[in-house]
């Protein structure tokens, strides 16, 4: 039989049969694949606490008919921050999920392997001593989506509006989620459903797909434009995956 080991992240896992898991993972070889552990529903299983969510783990992983299936597992880092408080999982569950409705299945990329680890670990090492704490980790992991999206062929065009190809001016702009892109308001004849943007909103978009986690620095963002900002990543990335991010509603609920 067919053995190799993996570094990976965990994205999902969901019950299957009567005893295993089936685990969705993003792998450092594979990509993100969908895997089996077997008996890891069962309360003695030993394997089960190396297959936790928010940690990145070594698989052994084992090829089978149907579904690869889980052997073995070692925890290479786990980011005990994330699981701190209920703020930061709903935040990590929210990014896995983006993740695997932003990815497919066998498509291997090394580029988004080490952004998953950056994002994780920024999150991770995120000193919490501000108010606006939650906000500003919210604003992380909307800025590892948009960088995502980029990874993955979507990247959102926030400078020129997308029929006159001209540099966005700083005024009432409108976005287009059928093409990823600003419309500028003499263009907006041109296509239905948009909705405005705020120039303030697109200046910190533009700020976020660009700039690293680490030097993000985003300070007295009222909740208006923090919410429009939420509001529209969380539209972008249901325009690409045509799938609703679940999760999402969490955040809403928190912030």
């Amino acid at each position: 039989m067919f053995t190799h080991h993996s570094s990976a992240f965990i994205l999902k896992r969901q019950d299957f049969k009567e005893y295993d898991k089936l685990l969705t993972i993003y792998s450092e070889k594979e990509g993100k694949i969908e895997v089996v552990a077997r008996g890891t529903r069962k309360i003695q299983s030993k394997l089960a606490g190396h297959l936790e969510p928010f940690a990145l783990v070594d698989l052994m992983v084992a090829q089978g008919k149907y579904h690869d299936r889980v052997t073995g597992s070692t925890i290479l880092k786990n980011f005990e921050h994330l699981k701190s408080n209920f703020e930061r999982i709903a935040l990590a569950t929210y990014f896995n999920e983006s993740v695997d409705h932003l990815t497919r299945l066998h498509q291997t990329d090394q580029q988004t392997f080490d952004l998953i680890k950056e994002a994780y670990s920024a999150l991770d090492h995120y000193n919490q001593k501000r108010e606006d704490d939650f906000k500003r980790q919210v604003l992380i992991v909307l800025s590892f989506l948009l960088r995502l999206l980029s990874l993955q062929g979507f990247q959102p065009s926030f400078k020129n509006c997308f029929y006159c190809q001209r540099g966005i001016k700083e005024e009432q702009n409108f976005i287009s989620y059928s093409q990823l892109s600003i419309i500028c308001p003499a263009c907006r004849k041109n296509e239905d459903n948009l909705e405005t943007i705020s120039p303030t909103t697109l200046k910190v978009l533009r700020l976020m797909s660009q700039e690293r986690f680490s030097s993000l620095k985003i300070n007295n963002l009222d909740d208006l434009i923090f919410g429009e900002i939420r509001e529209v990543v969380n539209k972008i990335l249901q325009a690409v995956s045509e799938r609703e991010i679940k999760s999402a509603k969490m955040i809403e609920d928190l912030v």
